[in-house]
């Protein structure tokens, strides 16, 4: 929306785990292919199950499955309960990241 808009650009947190989806968000809406920017805009809300606070700490734990960081978050941002994290990084999964076996199980 915020593209459509006429915002020049964004600084999702969703670009440090799914880059190619918010790239191709990007491109769809600055080419006018509303099609495939609602399509993004729709897995982006499928691949994070989590909104609100609690969506920090799903983005810093499909971060950490992958390598890049560690899921801490500091007070007063909520941590998720043991099965919303499980069910982020099966989606996670699911969705294509390399999320290793051992995280999975």
């Amino acid at each position: 929306a915020s593209l459509l808009a006429g915002a020049d650009g964004l600084v999702p947190g969703e670009a440090n785990i799914y880059p190619r989806l918010l790239a191709d968000l990007l491109t769809a809406v600055r080419q006018g292919d509303l099609a495939m920017a609602f399509d993004c805009e729709t897995k982006i809300g499928q691949y994070m199950p989590i909104q609100g606070w609690k969506s920090i700490h799903a983005l810093k734990l499909l971060g950490k499955a992958l390598g890049l960081m560690s899921d801490r978050v500091i007070s007063p941002l909520p941590r998720l309960e043991d099965r919303e994290g499980r069910r982020v990084i099966q989606i996670g999964a699911s969705a294509g990241l390399p999320i290793p076996a051992s995280w999975l199980e």
